[in-house]
């Protein structure tokens, strides 16, 4: 398995052997989830990947946070060396799109609502 997989499920229940397995290949396959889904055993790959999309982007948020420190050291490499490094343009805007979308300030924010009773908006009261 990948050291990506997510250590804890949004779901209420467990993630099957099959829904582990795929998410375990996501990395195997260089992102392809359907090829991930169909080599984990499911005839409905779509399907899978869209049951699946809030442990998909946990896994992708660990790949980006797992390469956060190579993407730092290499900035600090490219500014450090005086000499010409083929690349560096593209390396560096690679690194800033890690670092952006790792950066430990941000967080997550839960806005989903449960609640069953309705708001209402009123006209505006006439005398």
């Amino acid at each position: 398995m990948t050291g990506y997989m997510p250590t804890t499920s949004p779901r209420e229940r467990p993630l099957t052997e099959m829904q582990e397995k795929m998410l375990s290949l996501i990395e195997e396959y260089d992102g392809d989830l359907v090829a991930a889904a169909r080599a984990a055993g499911y005839k409905q790959p779509y399907r899978a990947v869209k049951d699946l999309r809030k442990e998909i982007i946990d896994v992708a948020d660990s790949i980006l946070a797992g390469n956060s420190v190579n993407a730092a050291l290499r900035v600090v490499g490219i500014m450090q060396n005086s000499g010409a490094v083929p690349g560096a343009d593209a390396k560096l805007k690679a690194a800033a799109i890690i670092l952006d979308r790792t950066n430990p300030k941000t967080e997550r924010l839960d806005i989903s609502h449960e609640g069953k009773g309705g708001i209402f908006i009123l006209p505006e009261k006439t005398s």
